[in-house]
C-alpha cells in the first residue's frame, strides 16, 4: 500500500500506472469484443443448423407422403435416412414415424438432425386421397361373381354362387349345374349338351353387361444409394474390419466389394439403428442381425441362405434393398413389424423361406421388385398388411406356399404388369385380397384363395379346383373343370376393405406444423 501511494504521488510512477490502468481496460474490451465475436460465430452457425434440420425434417415428411402415396397402409415406426450433405457443415439424417389412427387418418413425425445434436420437428395429420387412380374401377365387382369383357366360357363343372356376366358371349359347354345366380349378356351360345337349367336363374340380355378398368399404381423407385466415399467422410465403420460375434454401435456399416457375412452374429445396441452398404453383392449362411432398425442394401445382388436371421425389435424398421436380385433359400427367416424388400431385379423366396413365422399385430410387409417375383417351395410370408409388386411376372406355387393363411384379419394386396400364376395349392388368406395384373390370370391345381378377388388385364384361366372369391377379366375369361368361385356374404366387407389403398394418389394433408 505504501508503495502504491508513493507511486502515486511520484509524477513517472503516476504515469506508469495510468498506463498498467488502461492497458487493463483494453484488455477487458478485448476480451469482451473477442468472446462477441465468438458468440456470432456461434449464433451464426447454431442458424445455419437450425435451418439445415428444418430442411431435413420437410425432406421427411415428403419421403413419408412418397411412401403413403404408393401404399396409403404404410407405417414405420421410426425409419432414419442416410446421411445427407455427407462431408459438409450440414450432415444430417431425417428419421420419420408413420402411424394409422382409428379414425382412417395417418400421423406422420419427422424429426430432421444436424451434427447429432440440433433438430427440428415436422408433425403431419393426412388422409387417404380422393384422386381418381384407384387401381381398379367398375360396376362388375358388386354385381358379379365372375365377368369378362369378352367371351366367357363355362366347361365342365365349376361351381359359381352368384351372378356372372360378359360384354360379349356366354359360351356354356358340357354338362351339370355350375351358375347358382343368373347370366347377363347380349349373346348366349347354346350347345346341344348344355342344359338351360345350368344358369339357376336363367339368361338376361345386357349390353353391355358391365364396366372394368385397371389401373396399377407407378412402382416406387428404389431409394438412392450413398457413394462410399460419402459414407467415409461422414464417419461410418468397414465392416471388413468385424467378424465373429459383435455388438455393434447403432451407426453405419459399408463393406467394398462382394461381402460374404456367413458365420456372423450382429447385434446392435439396445435402442439402436444399424446401416449397412455393401458395394458389391451379398451372400450369407447363418448370419444373424438384429436390432431397433435395420437397412441392409446392396448395389449388387443379395442371397440370404441357410438358417440366415435378420430380425428388428420394437416395432423397428427392416430394409433390404439390392441393385441386382434378392434370393432368400433355405430356411432364412426376416422377421419384424414393417419390412421393406426392394430389388431392381427378380426376388426369390423358396425352400422355407420365413416373413414373420407368425402373424404380427399392425405389422406391414411391402415387397417391390422390377422383374419376375417367386415364391415357391413351402416359403410362407405373415404380416398384417402385405403389398407385392413388379412390372414383371409373380409364380405363386407348391404346396404349404402361402401368405397370411392362418389370418383372418390380414389385407393382402398383389399387383404386376405381367401374367400372374397360382398354382399347386397355394394358399392366400386374410381378410380380403387383391390380385390385380395388366396382364393374364392363370389359377389352377387347388390354389386356395377364397377372400380373395382377382382382376386381369388379358384372357385368363382359372381350373382344377381352385377356390377364389370373384374373378373379373379384360379379355376372354374360361373357368373350366371343378374350380369354385365363392361370392361369399362377406364380399362386401372385402371391398369396403379393399377401398382405401388400391390406389396411387397421393393423400391429402389436413394439418402441418413445425417444431
Amino acid at each position: 500500500m505504501i508503495y502504491i501511494y508513493k507511486l502515486l504521488n511520484n509524477p513517472k510512477g503516476s504515469a506508469a500506472m495510468l498506463a498498467i490502468i488502461g492497458m487493463l481496460f483494453l484488455g477487458i474490451i478485448g476480451a469482451a469484443y473477442a468472446t462477441l465475436a465468438s458468440s456470432n460465430v456461434t449464433s451464426s452457425s447454431r442458424v445455419r443448423d437450425d435451418i439445415a434440420a428444418q430442411y431435413l425434417a420437410e425432406a421427411g415428411a415428403q419421403w413419408a407422403i412418397a411412401q403413403l402415396t404408393a401404399n396409403p397402409n404404410y407405417v414405420t415406426a421410426g425409419f432414419t435416412s442416410p446421411i445427407k450433405n455427407a462431408g459438409t457443415a450440414t450432415a444430417g439424417t431425417y428419421t420419420v414415424t408413420i402411424t394409422q389412427n382409428p379414425d382412417n387418418t395417418t400421423a406422420i413425425k419427422s424429426i430432421g438432425r444436424v451434427n447429432n445434436s440440433i433438430s427440428r420437428t415436422v408433425a403431419l395429420q393426412a388422409k387417404p386421397g380422393s384422386g381418381s387412380s384407384d387401381t381398379v374401377k367398375g360396376d362388375v365387382f358388386t354385381k358379379y361373381t365372375a365377368f369378362a369383357t369378352k367371351e366367357l366360357v363355362i366347361d365342365n363343372i365349376p361351381t359359381i354362387i352368384g351372378d356372372v356376366g360378359t360384354n360379349t358371349l356366354i359360351t356354356p359347354q358340357n354338362t351339370g349345374k355350375p351358375v347358382r345366380g343368373a347370366s347377363y349378356a347380349p349373346n348366349v351360345l347354346l350347345p346341344s349338351a348344355w342344359n338351360y337349367s345350368a344358369v339357376a336363374n336363367g339368361y338376361h340380355y345386357a349390353n353391355p353387361a358391365g364396366t372394368l378398368t385397371i389401373s396399377i399404381p407407378k412402382l416406387p423407385a428404389i431409394p438412392d444409394m450413398p457413394t462410399k466415399n460419402d459414407l467415409i467422410a461422414s464417419g461410418a465403420t468397414n465392416l471388413a474390419s468385424i467378424t465373429g460375434t459383435t455388438t455393434l454401435p447403432g451407426g453405419t456399416y459399408y463393406y467394398d466389394g462382394y461381402a460374404n457375412l456367413s458365420n456372423r452374429i450382429f447385434k446392435a445396441t439396445t435402442g439402436q439403428s444399424i446401416k449397412i452398404y455393401i458395394y458389391g453383392s451379398m451372400q450369407s449362411e447363418n448370419l444373424s442381425i438384429s436390432g431397433e432398425n435395420i437397412t441392409i442394401y446392396a448395389s449388387g445382388s443379395i442371397t440370404l441362405n441357410n438358417n440366415t436371421s435378420i430380425q428388428t425389435n420394437n416395432n423397428g424398421t427392416l430394409n433390404i434393398y439390392a441393385g441386382n436380385y434378392i434370393q432368400l433359400t433355405n430356411n432364412p427367416l426376416i422377421s419384424g413389424t414393417n419390412i421393406t424388400i426392394q430389388s431392381q431385379k427378380n426376388i426369390t423366396l423358396d425352400s422355407t423361406s420365413s416373413i414373420n413365422k407368425n402373424p404380427l399385430p399392425n405389422s406391414t410387409f411391402i415387397m417391390y421388385a422390377q422383374d419376375t417375383i417367386q415364391i415357391t417351395n413351402y416359403a410362407l410370408i405373415n404380416s398384417e398388411n402385405v403389398l407385392i409388386q413388379t412390372n414383371g411376372k409373380i409364380n405363386f406355387n407348391s404346396d404349404n406356399t402361402s401368405i397370411n393363411k392362418d389370418s383372418s384379419s390380414a389385407i393382402n394386396k398383389i399387383y404386376a404388369n405381367d401374367d400372374i400364376q397360382f398354382t399347386n395349392k397355394f394358399k392366400l388368406g386374410g381378410k380380403a385380397g387383391l390380385v390385380v395384373t395388366n396382364s393374364s390370370l392363370n389359377l389352377n391345381s387347388d390354389i386356395k384363395a377364397p377372400n380373395a378377388i382377382f382382376v386381369g388385364g388379358k384372357d385368363s384361366t382359372v381350373t382344377n379346383n381352385a377356390d377364389i372369391c370373384g374373378i373379373y377379366v379384360i379379355g376372354k375369361l374360361t373357368i373350366n373343370s371343378a374350380p369354385k368361385i365363392n361370392e361369399v356374404n362377406s364380399k362386401s366387407t372385402i371391398l369396403q376393405s379393399l377401398t382405401s389403398g388400391t390406389g396411387s394418389s397421393s393423400p391429402e394433408i389436413i394439418s402441418w406444423s413445425n417444431k
